[in-house]
């Protein structure tokens, strides 16, 4: 096999460094459609999907749905320290502002067509529009810097103060999703032989958590979802497993087991030793499980069980089964206790008065 010339090899080089692949030894860089390989960092890797765009019009229909696109139309460049006017960036404030969405970075998954809609525009101060073949320019996407040639130059040109219209990718990064912000935890598995899980934040951070404080104090050596309930399954090195409730955590949106906000001021029925159930309205959320549902009646606490002592019970059956205290869902009925006949409380429910009845328990 022969060499390619070393006009060819340098003008291979040249396209790499740009991010384009040549494919024919008289093409300029913007005529290639193909994107070459770079080493990245993995806070380099762009972790969000990006839409395809054929055009100008579904690019920037792309940034006003996607907040991982956005559109940056004529800003005005700022002239590179020390480059003698041949290269310009961008900058938002103090920012220096990349990387730029390549036409190549976004292709069509069946043709691996580019997406041309993302293609820098150049603009000349008075807001005329730069074509590619015009003048002698490149494009560093990943950079975010464009080069002009030595002797055409914006200054040599008389293009005055430039501009470009070009879209930004500003979503997550990293090969799990996420962001590149350390604090966010990406991926999370179990030290094995010890009691703590291992949170990897961000790009290489890494966060401890001691789980000794939960139902076991064993070594942790594995840990599965146990599908379609809200428990994880811990193993620890003694062949033994412990399950752990999570429903009563922290939620990805944010939310927090707190106070039902349903339930208070229901209208009592008449009860008596033959009618025993109390408000026609069940328990509407679920109870954060192994919390008790508090039972008032006109302001008053009182007992609710499924002891003999208690004042009144919830049953998911008609009143047959009494909940255990802490047991209680949505669903459940609230009924009034008696004993041979007589009300525990010392009285019935009625609705001449009316009696209030108020439930108030945690869920989340």
């Amino acid at each position: 096999m022969g060499s390619l010339s070393a006009a060819e090899q340098r003008k291979l080089a040249y396209f790499h460094a740009l991010g384009k692949v040549m494919t024919e030894s008289t093409q300029s860089v913007y005529e290639s459609p193909y994107k070459s390989s770079h080493n990245v960092r993995l806070n380099e890797v762009w972790a969000d999907d990006i839409a395809y765009a054929n055009d100008y019009t579904s690019a920037v229909a792309e940034s006003v749905a996607n907040s991982a696109v956005t559109l940056i139309e004529k800003g005005t460049l700022t002239q590179i320290f020390g480059s003698n006017g041949q290269s310009y960036n961008f900058f938002s404030g103090t920012t220096f502002v990349r990387p730029w969405i390549s036409p190549v970075d976004v292709p069509d998954s069946t043709t691996n067509a580019p997406s041309n809609g993302y293609l820098v525009r150049l603009f000349k101060g008075d807001d005329t529009e730069i074509f590619q073949a015009v003048g002698a320019w490149a494009v560093d996407y990943y950079a975010g810097i464009i080069h002009f040639a030595d002797g055409s130059t914006p200054s040599d040109l008389g293009w005055g103060a430039i501009k470009a219209t070009f879209f930004q990718y500003t979503g997550n990064f990293g090969a799990s999703g996420g962001t590149s912000d350390p604090s966010v935890f990406k991926t999370a598995i179990f030290d094995s032989g010890t009691t703590e899980m291992i949170f990897n934040q961000g790009t290489s951070y890494e966060q401890a958590v001691d789980l000794s404080f939960l139902d076991n104090n064993n070594a942790f050596i594995d840990a599965t979802f146990d599908s379609g309930t809200s428990t994880i399954t811990l193993t620890d090195n003694q062949s033994g497993t412990t399950l752990v409730d999570l429903s009563s955590l922290k939620t990805v949106s944010g939310s927090t087991s707190a106070m039902s906000p349903n339930n208070t001021n229901m209208l009592a029925l008449s009860t008596n030793s033959g009618s025993t159930l109390a408000c026609s309205t069940p328990i509407t959320s679920g109870n954060v499980p192994g919390s008790k549902v508090a039972v008032f009646i006109n302001g008053v606490q009182y007992n609710v069980g499924n002891l003999v002592s208690d004042d009144c019970y919830f049953s998911s059956d008609g009143g047959s089964t009494k909940r255990i205290s802490g047991n209680e869902d949505a669903g459940d009925l609230l009924y009034w206790n008696y004993v041979t006949g007589n009300p525990v409380s010392g009285f019935d429910l009625n609705t001449s008065v009316p009696d209030k009845i108020t439930f108030i328990h945690l869920t989340v």
